[in-house]
């Protein structure tokens, strides 16, 4: 959500993008208390930040097609 606020500078947008994350995240919790809700926002969390891990690791440049890897320096 920050690249896509970064890249219009639209609150109006971000809260959007918000609003439908935080409906789809509770309609898909299951209906679970206790031990296995603590299991679940777990894994959800693991998996979330395994992703952001892998995109964060990957270059921008890179992403947009734009080159090489900027924080590398020139051999």
């Amino acid at each position: 959500m920050s690249l896509i606020y970064q890249r219009t500078e639209s609150l109006l947008l971000l809260m959007l993008m918000h609003g439908s994350l935080t409906a789809a995240v509770l309609m898909v919790t299951p209906n679970v208390t206790g031990a296995a809700l603590l299991t679940y926002a777990s894994l959800v969390a693991a998996g979330t930040w395994t992703v952001i891990g892998f995109l964060y690791r990957r270059p921008l440049a890179a992403r947009e097609g734009q080159g090489a890897n900027p924080r590398r320096s020139p051999a």
